[in-house]
C-alpha cells in the first residue's frame, strides 16, 4: 500500500500498521518515530519504503542555478502561499495578524504539514510560513550543479533516513525536467544511487528495487 501518511498521529500509526511505501512529511524523527511504531506492530521498518519531498534546481552552473531560483521565487506573490495554507488547514487565515507565531495555529484540516512546520526547529510567523508554503509547501529545495544537487540529495537521507525522493517541480515547463534528466540523473548513476535499468511491472517493483 503506497499512502501519503504526512506528519500528524493518526497519519503515522496508520503507515506503521499497513504501508509499504510513504510519502513522508517532517525529518529524522519522522523517519525514527515510524521505524518505532513498525517495531511495535510487528514489522521490519526497512519494509516501510520513506519517500520525501523535494524541488531541485539544477544548471551548468552554481550562477545559472541561483539565478533561475530567484526568478522562480519573484514570481510567487505572497497571497499565493497563505490561499494554499488554507485551503489545506481549512481555516480562514485572513483573521490573524500574518506577524503571529505559527506555533499558535491550531487547525482540524491537514495537520501532517503544520505539524512538520512546528517542528522545523524554526519560530516561523504566519508571513514567513506563507512565503515557504507558496514556493513548495516546505518541501526542501536542492540548487546547483549537478554534484552539489546530488550530494544536497545523499546529505539529506544520511541526516534523515529514508529511502529516495518525489520531484515536486517549483515550475512547470518541459526544460525542468529536462535539466534532471540531461544533468541531475546521470550524475546520480555515477554515484551508484540511481538505477540504470527498471526491473519488474509494477509499481511496488520499481519501489522495491534497491
Amino acid at each position: 500500500m503506497l499512502i501519503q501518511a504526512g506528519a500528524s498521529e493518526r497519519g503515522r500509526e496508520f503507515a506503521a500498521r499497513h504501508a509499504e511505501c510513504v510519502f513522508g512529511a517532517g525529518g529524522r524523527w519522522y523517519s525514527d518515530d515510524l521505524a518505532e511504531r513498525a517495531r511495535k506492530h510487528g514489522r521490519d521498518p526497512s519494509a516501510i519504503k520513506i519517500i520525501w519531498g523535494a524541488q531541485p534546481i539544477v544548471a551548468e552552473t552554481e550562477a545559472e542555478a541561483r539565478t533561475l531560483e530567484r526568478a522562480v521565487l519573484e514570481r510567487i506573490p505572497p497571497e499565493a502561499g497563505l490561499s494554499l495554507m488554507a485551503s489545506h488547514f481549512d481555516l480562514d487565515l485572513a483573521r490573524y495578524d500574518l506577524d503571529m507565531p505559527l506555533a499558535r495555529i491550531q487547525t482540524a484540516g491537514v495537520q501532517g504539514i503544520l505539524e512538520a512546520f512546528k517542528r522545523s526547529g524554526r519560530d516561523l510567523t504566519l508571513r514567513e510560513a506563507a512565503k515557504i508554503y507558496g514556493r513548495g509547501i516546505g518541501m526542501p529545495h536542492m540548487v546547483g550543479t549537478p554534484p552539489q544537487v546530488a550530494d544536497q540529495m545523499e546529505s539529506m537521507l544520511e541526516r534523515m533516513g529514508g529511502d529516495g525522493f518525489q520531484i515536486s517541480p517549483p515550475y512547470y515547463a518541459p526544460d525542468y525536467y529536462e535539466d534532471i534528466v540531461r544533468l541531475l540523473i546521470p550524475e546520480l548513476q555515477r554515484r551508484g544511487v540511481f538505477r540504470r535499468e527498471y526491473e519488474g511491472n509494477t509499481l511496488r517493483d520499481y519501489l522495491s528495487a534497491q
